[in-house]
């Protein structure tokens, strides 16, 4: 009995020792395949790497090619592609996006830029330009944005002028739009306005396609000066049509300044002597 307890512990043994090696893992072969793996993606990424560096190398795809589009009354586009030459240069694919655009904007007149690349050499620029309508308080202009553009040279007799504070721009330009469209039912144009700091307003109106030669900053040598004021603006702005067609129309060139700040009339300066007129007496000769 003591003999088969004996073999039955040694076999019991000897089965356990089989499972223990069959259940073992292969530590060896395992170790192997993860130094394969490790090296196989070690080395793709170094040859990634210098194919990343041999194609940004600096003489490798250079910027032969600068397209400029766009509608450009102002400028030329070779200016433009100078500017964004400056940043461009060598390897397309190393050109600076958004550089490119900022040295394209730099020029006053680019409102803004779009830059792609083309392939294989050429960067292409897309050109919005501003489109000035104003001259601003004597030394800097207005865009169709109300934006205020200054280190322009223009010369441009048919642009208004107007002035006020920098923060009231867009206000003053916003003025202008709305009244020139009245005052071109009396066959008028507004050619200037200005605001002052205390919130007074004065616009200065000529005759529509007036061929008198430029003599002040108003525009034309026979501008009327209307000084509008502070308050009542739309009420005093239909009176001033009222009677600019009634009494003042036919003797336009004679006028100076109509004042439209007193509640119950006008007070107006003359050039010279005052004209024969026929209408309402509620004007005051100043």
């Amino acid at each position: 009995m003591k003999y088969q307890n004996e073999t039955n512990r040694q076999y019991r043994q000897r089965v356990d020792s089989s499972r223990a090696r069959a259940n073992a893992p292969e530590k060896p072969k395992t170790k192997s395949k993860v130094v394969i793996l490790f090296s196989s993606a070690l080395c793709v990424f170094v040859v990634f790497l210098l194919g990343v560096d041999y194609v940004l190398q600096p003489q490798r795809f250079p910027t032969r090619n600068i397209d400029v589009i766009g509608n450009m009354a102002n400028s030329t586009s070779q200016q433009v592609a100078d500017a964004v030459a400056k940043v461009a240069s060598n390897n397309i694919l190393r050109v600076d996006i958004a550089k490119a655009a900022q040295a394209a904007q730099s020029l006053p007149w680019v409102e803004g830029a779009t830059i792609r690349r083309k392939w294989p050499d050429t960067i292409e620029v897309q050109v919005n330009e501003r489109r000035i309508l104003s001259y601003w308080n004597d030394s800097e202009y207005l865009d169709q944005l109300g934006t205020i553009v200054s280190g322009l040279d223009l010369d441009d007799p048919s642009l208004p002028h107007l002035n006020g504070p920098d923060s009231a721009a867009d206000e003053v330009l916003a003025a202008y739009r709305s009244w020139n469209k009245v005052v071109g039912n009396v066959d008028l144009e507004i050619t200037s306005v200005q605001l002052t700091d205390r919130g007074s307003w004065e616009v200065s109106v000529s005759p529509l396609h007036s061929s008198a030669e430029v003599s002040d900053v108003d525009g034309q040598a026979n501008s009327i000066r209307v000084i509008i004021g502070s308050e009542n603006m739309p009420n005093r702005s239909k009176r001033f049509l009222k009677l600019y067609t009634e009494l003042f129309q036919a003797v336009h060139e004679k006028v100076a300044v109509i004042d439209m700040r007193y509640p119950d009339g006008v007070s107006v300066t003359w050039k010279g002597a005052p004209p024969q007129m026929q209408g309402s007496t509620t004007i005051a000769n100043t």
